[in-house]
């Protein structure tokens, strides 16, 4: 079996890219397969070189990009009898204003660079969704994702494969290190540009002003989109913000939690993988997070705050927040060798323990080829 991965995140942005293609596909190539990874501009360009690359492939993944240039790649690799399958880890159906995603997923609407330093904004005549559920009913044999929701949304329009998000532990361990628990307790978080309802609506924010105030040995760290630093009503000198770091610098950043935290809100965030649990478990970190459908295979392992279906109080949840994270603070030592205990929830997540489950998975879609 031959296998090609399109990797359509940028190097600045990497995290999509990093956790749908480079881990499995490092995964399959350590374990004897052949797999190739290839650009997604690469691909849209078609060159010699890639359909030498693809020519002989059983299979190909393309990472969420189906526009023009790349709907023509796949009906030019379908009509020669390939299985293709749309990666994608995101709702689309479901992304609101905060997200920078919002203009063209929502709106249909394009911005257009043209001569002379003149911009406008242009919308597309097929919307979005339309073009991409067409795209991929067409010319593909269907998606994969690494949410349950996610799938169990876009099974409606086309098969969908549960691909979970696992874990490289090569990336993490070296950073584990034994807790040696400190004067100050700092509570941690790193996001993307589509946290900021998980924040606003979750109850999380109100319930960290008022442990802040509580307990004066904790500190906040926030890592990524800066907007949540900014909106985090505590004093400067109580949180930190980090930007964006390399995807090898990460789990560093990680070894600086005492605690994670995790919040969640809506179906949106119910859509998501398991990335925040999987990472906080096996780096040792104790967590409270929302009580999400992404998250129910890591119930046991930290404290849950039930859901906006649950509780619709916005003030109901924060105080659970607040008497949660209190008591992980209070009882840290307690609450850390509890995580420490679970690790064998995350050793069934690494990526090396599951080429099985991957090549289950991609031969299934390769007979869905008609």
């Amino acid at each position: 079996m031959k296998i090609v991965h399109t990797l359509s995140d940028s190097a600045s942005e990497f995290n999509s890219s990093r956790w749908r293609s480079l881990v499995p596909c490092r995964a399959l190539l350590k374990a004897g397969y052949d797999v190739s990874i290839v650009s997604i501009v690469q691909w849209m360009k078609h060159s010699d070189e890639i359909k030498r690359i693809v020519a002989d492939a059983d299979l190909i993944v393309i990472q969420r990009v189906m526009i023009e240039e790349s709907l023509e790649r796949a009906k030019f690799w379908r009509e020669r009898g390939k299985a293709i399958v749309t990666d994608f880890d995101d709702a689309y159906q479901m992304i609101d204003s905060s997200n920078l995603a919002h203009k063209f997923w929502a709106k249909g609407e394009v911005e257009i660079n043209a001569p002379y330093g003149v911009s406008y904004t242009s919308k597309l005549a097929k919307h979005p969704i339309d073009q991409f559920i067409a795209g991929v009913k067409a010319y593909c044999v269907g998606g994969s994702m690494p949410g349950k929701v996610l799938a169990e949304d876009w099974r409606k329009h086309f098969p969908c494969w549960y691909v979970p998000n696992y874990i490289n532990f090569d990336e993490y361990l070296p950073y584990r290190k034994p807790k040696r628990l400190g004067k100050t307790i700092t509570i941690g978080y790193g996001g993307s540009l589509s946290h900021v309802p998980s924040f606003k609506l979750s109850g999380v924010e109100q319930a960290l002003a008022k442990v802040l105030r509580k307990r004066p040995q904790v500190k906040l760290l926030l890592c990524g989109d800066k907007r949540l630093y900014d909106r985090m009503p505590v004093p400067s000198d109580r949180k930190e913000y980090l930007p964006y770091v390399f995807w090898r610098e990460w789990a560093k950043i990680l070894n600086r939690f005492d605690i994670g935290i995790a919040p969640m809100a809506l179906r949106y965030d119910a859509s998501r993988s398991h990335i925040k649990p999987i990472e906080y478990v096996t780096m040792g970190i104790p967590f409270v997070a929302t009580k999400s459908l992404a998250y129910t295979d890591w119930y046991e392992a930290g404290l849950f705050v039930p859901d906006d279906v649950e509780i619709e109080s916005i003030e109901e949840r924060a105080v659970l927040w607040e008497n949660m994270l209190l008591d992980m603070i209070d009882n840290l030592s307690d609450h850390t060798a509890r995580v420490e205990s679970r690790f064998s929830m995350a050793e069934q997540w690494e990526v090396n323990r599951n080429v099985p489950n991957l090549i289950s998975t991609y031969e299934d879609m390769i007979s869905h080829v008609n």
